[in-house]
């Protein structure tokens, strides 16, 4: 007996859903670790650009192609920058490394949704900025302008803009790859 395909299809997901969270909990930040060690280390002496506000900051990840990797996993900085193309994890790193050189904000973040459909799946980079006295977001190169209370918030706002449902989410510290938070729905 064949199974029609969104009976399969919706069998498939739930198989995948414990998977996904195991990745994210467990596996996603020492397999990137070990990808940068093994496939990184000679774009480390790569100059990443001096800037000095946010708006220099959008205009240099605007010079960054987003693509989709099939390796879920977050480059250096200087990886991203050298090849001037990543997906939203490179984005993320990236913007993450530039807004530690600058004045005004603090608790810089990286934030993953894993989501049903998983092809809806985001990271951002997160801070708080200390003039509006809220979390903001670089969602890729768009600076998103109004702030949050916390990055739940920024979770809803990220995911809600794509029709989507999140299974699991967490918080990164970006120059370790240290997993500070992970909610699971």
């Amino acid at each position: 007996m064949t199974l029609p395909k969104f009976e399969y299809l919706s069998r498939l997901e739930v198989c995948i859903e414990p998977a996904l969270k195991l990745w994210l909990k467990h596996l996603r930040y020492p397999v990137s670790r070990l990808y940068r060690k093994i496939f990184e280390g000679k774009y480390l002496n790569t100059k990443l650009p001096d800037v000095h506000d946010l708006n220099e900051l959008k205009r240099v990840l605007g010079e960054v192609t987003c693509t989709l990797e099939l390796l879920d996993r977050i480059s250096y900085p200087e990886a991203v920058w050298a090849k001037k193309r990543d997906d939203c994890d490179g984005f993320a790193i990236l913007c993450a490394d530039r807004l530690y050189t600058l004045d005004g904000v603090e608790d810089i973040k990286l934030v993953t949704a894993i989501t049903k459909p998983v092809k809806n799946s985001h990271t951002v980079c997160t801070f708080f900025d200390l003039h509006l006295e809220k979390y903001r977001y670089f969602d890729n190169a768009y600076l998103v302008e109004r702030g949050f209370e916390s990055r739940e918030d920024i979770v809803d706002d990220m995911i809600s803009k794509r029709r989507s449902h999140v299974l699991c989410w967490d918080v990164v510290e970006p120059q370790t790859l240290k997993q500070i938070e992970y909610h699971s729905q």
